[in-house]
């Protein structure tokens, strides 16, 4: 399942940094002498993670319901299978058991990213 994934990360990964890499601050630091290097992972590995760290909170919700459907696919004993099984006996209460905590997770998962965007872009955390 993250094999999946991976692919548009790289993608999204390359596509920002060759953006980046046309902007205007990294010809300023060019024109200041700093090293390739330098200009590559300080400034824009920096400002590349900001979309990245976005795009990999969007994709971790889809991470686990993707699991529930490949424990219901291919019959391993999990938190799918056992929501098929509730889904088949009409068993209301564990479904909404299941739910719930797949929401949780979700709703953990987006609090984690808004915590660490907050931390990765100074600018967010002065936006009140």
């Amino acid at each position: 399942m993250i094999l999946v994934q991976l692919g548009g990360i790289f993608l999204l990964t390359r596509n920002t940094i060759v953006t980046l890499l046309k902007e205007s601050f990294i010809l300023t630091a060019r024109a200041k002498g700093c090293p390739e290097r330098c200009i590559k992972y300080a400034h824009a590995g920096r400002n590349c993670l900001l979309p990245l760290t976005t795009s990999t909170g969007l994709r971790i919700p889809q991470l686990l319901t993707g699991a529930l459907f490949i424990e219901i696919v291919f019959s391993y004993p999990g938190v799918g299978s056992l929501l098929n099984t509730a889904i088949d006996a009409r068993d209301y209460p564990l479904i909404q058991g299941i739910l719930l905590i797949v929401t949780l997770t979700v709703l953990t998962a987006n609090f984690l990213v808004d915590l660490l965007y907050s931390r990765l872009d100074p600018r967010v955390r002065y936006a009140h």
